[in-house]
């Protein structure tokens, strides 16, 4: 049997780098159409999705040439907590441009579509934790409430298309050695280059604030896993939240870092707008699938070890660029 050709959008990323790494190790019986970056101009919506329309159409071509099986990951997005509705609303727009185009020449054999969303985004201000898979969304920024619209949007359109199977996963804090510095975003990285550059770290939340925090390598084992599993039994609609089970405060993540650099970490408490914008805690369970974490999962404390040893080597040839 053929394995699964899937296209990866939003390959230079943390996430979809790592999809892509792992899927050219022939695992999961899952072989990447192409590695790196999609080659989207994603900062040019016009001829952004001109592009994406006609890669559309060389993924479908390419899949109905070898008639295998097929899969959309949808990895892309840099947005974040504070990003402006307008950027957002951007990033939308481009799933929905893809999910036209591939609407309009779909593959003729069996498929599959995976949408990474947010965890923290999408759940919000829900106070009843832990959260699962069944607790109600209170998205309280732009980020979660765009989250939850292209998940909405993929419901929709999947009503149109009784042959494919979907996967939404709602993931939680994702961390990890970033393949490029500019993709590096995220509480860790930002303490870590604080450290480095021996600036003190700006925290514009309560240092109570807690998070699961997810290593990269963790996440996309089992989101990998949860693909080729997705369909076997017919077509079916999962929604399952990726999270560690390991939950940490802001204090708790400084006190890492220290022990790891044998130093005292400056901190400066400050306020800003976007505070309103996150929850105090997050704290998940999931309840679907809960065979799929690694039976060895990174600890935090190692995970946070790993990306201080990159960024650190990043540093020392002076390639890290300072805090703003």
């Amino acid at each position: 049997m053929s394995n699964t050709l899937a296209w990866v959008l939003g390959g230079g990323g943390l996430l979809g780098s790592n999809v892509l790494q792992a899927m050219a190790q022939h695992r999961f019986g899952i072989e990447p159409w192409r590695l790196g970056s999609s080659g989207i101009p994603w900062r040019n919506p016009v001829q952004g999705r001109q592009v994406l329309e006609a890669q559309t159409l060389e993924f479908v071509r390419e899949v109905n040439t070898r008639g295998c099986s097929w899969a959309v990951l949808w990895c892309a997005g840099s947005g974040a907590v504070g990003s402006s509705n307008e950027s957002l609303r951007v990033e939308t727009d481009y799933l929905n441009c893809l999910l036209y185009a591939l609407g309009k020449q779909l593959p003729q054999h069996r498929g599959k579509v995976l949408l990474v969303s947010s965890a923290g985004g999408v759940y919000g201000n829900n106070h009843k934790q832990p959260l699962t898979e069944t607790s109600s969304c209170q998205p309280i920024s732009d980020y979660g409430r765009n989250k939850l619209l292209q998940e909405s949007m993929l419901q929709e359109w999947v009503k149109e298309h009784p042959e494919i199977s979907t996967l939404v996963a709602r993931i939680s804090n994702l961390y990890g050695p970033a393949p490029q510095i500019n993709t590096a975003h995220g509480l860790i990285p930002h303490i870590s280059r604080s450290i480095l550059h021996r600036v003190p770290i700006n925290i514009f939340v309560p240092l109570d604030t807690s998070r699961d925090y997810i290593y990269v390598d963790d996440c996309v084992s089992s989101l990998l896993e949860g693909l080729s599993r997705l369909g076997e039994n017919g077509r079916e609609h999962v929604l399952k939240i990726f999270h560690s089970g390991e939950t940490k405060t802001i204090a708790g993540l400084i006190g890492v870092f220290s022990r790891l650099t044998h130093g005292r970490v400056r901190i400066v408490c400050a306020t800003s707008p976007i505070a309103s914008q996150q929850s105090l805690q997050l704290q998940f369970r999931s309840t679907v699938w809960v065979d799929l974490m690694p039976e060895q999962s990174i600890s935090l404390t190692i995970g946070v070890q790993r990306v201080h040893a990159h960024m650190l080597s990043i540093f020392q040839t002076g390639r890290l660029p300072p805090v703003r």
